[in-house]
């Protein structure tokens, strides 16, 4: 077997999060047969760690049409301390964030702009380039839990965009509690 790739993160277990439809199946149960394209089974999140190239950890839910949202709250008990949660957007509520860093786990996750949560953000500076030359920003965002007080400090890494994409978007927001000593914008921004 080829040794393994070095660490993404020196010292934490980087797991990437997100959702999966099963696939339908053409052996299905009579009654369903009749219907042109075969019933989704059923949906899971997922955990993977790309260091290995794994799956690790599932979540399944048998309504295939439910939005992975509503699996939401199983995500915070998976975080084990040091690991550093990787997701999309949809993993971004508060209740969300919040658990994972309870659990004493990092967080990358994309940041909706419309997701405005707590006060306004600290003031915006600039932090450098990612790897395809696309400025960094950062600065620090105050969330606050209601149900525990619990006051979570996050770095808000910004990066803007030369040509928008499909969505028109010319900005990308990514939510840290990783400090800068463990790791620059433009790594933040690149797992």
């Amino acid at each position: 077997m080829p040794s393994p790739p070095s660490p993404v993160l020196p010292g934490s277990r980087v797991r990437g999060l997100d959702g999966h439809h099963l696939a339908g199946r053409e052996q299905r149960v009579k009654e369903l047969r009749r219907y042109r394209a075969a019933a989704l089974p059923g949906q899971a999140l997922g955990f993977d760690e790309p260091q290995g190239e794994v799956a690790t950890d599932g979540m399944p839910c048998e309504d295939a049409y439910a939005p992975e949202r509503t699996l939401r709250p199983e995500v915070g008990p998976l975080g084990a301390q040091r690991d550093c949660i990787v997701a999309e957007r949809n993993f971004c509520p508060l209740g969300v964030l919040c658990g994972i860093a309870r659990r004493g786990a990092f967080l990358v996750i994309r940041h909706p702009a419309s997701n405005v949560v707590g006060p306004p953000p600290g003031p915006r500076r600039g932090v450098g380039h990612d790897a395809k030359g696309q400025a960094l920003y950062e600065q620090a965002v105050w969330l606050t839990e209601p149900e525990t007080g619990l006051t979570l400090v996050v770095r808000r890494i910004t990066g803007q965009w030369r040509t928008p994409t499909r969505d028109g978007e010319t900005e990308l927001h990514i939510l840290t509690n990783l400090q800068v000593t463990e790791v620059a914008a433009a790594l933040s921004s690149a797992l």
